[in-house]
């Protein structure tokens, strides 16, 4: 996960954590069992606790919320490069002023020229 957040690839256009593509990385890896004991580990947490035969391999599922909060955890922020900090700068660099804002108001849109 502290790789997934220090690579600017898991950063969307938005600015956002892509937690998409980081579950789909995380649930595509398999896990190996070493040995019985920790078999039977998975046995207990997947409650077949005395199926027998012995887990090799195993897939974990999780939810984008919970990618989400890991990121948030490990320090993600939005990368400088992404295209939401660019943007967010240009627009700081624009100054507004009250003559660039349109008026809304009813008397201001019934005057007629």
């Amino acid at each position: 996960m502290d790789r997934m957040v220090n690579d600017p690839q898991y950063t969307t256009p938005a600015g956002n954590f892509s937690s998409k593509k980081a579950r789909t990385r995380l649930m595509n890896i398999p896990y190996n069992v070493k040995n019985n004991t920790e078999s039977e580990n998975v046995k207990t947490l997947l409650a077949a606790k005395g199926t027998p035969g012995q887990v090799e391999d195993f897939f974990i599922y999780i939810s984008r919320r919970q990618i989400n909060h890991m990121a948030k955890l490990a320090g993600w922020k939005p990368h400088p490069e992404s295209t939401y900090m660019k943007n967010k700068k240009k627009e700081d660099e624009e100054v507004k002023t009250s003559a660039d804002k349109e008026t809304r108001d009813w008397r201001t849109i019934m005057k007629v020229i």
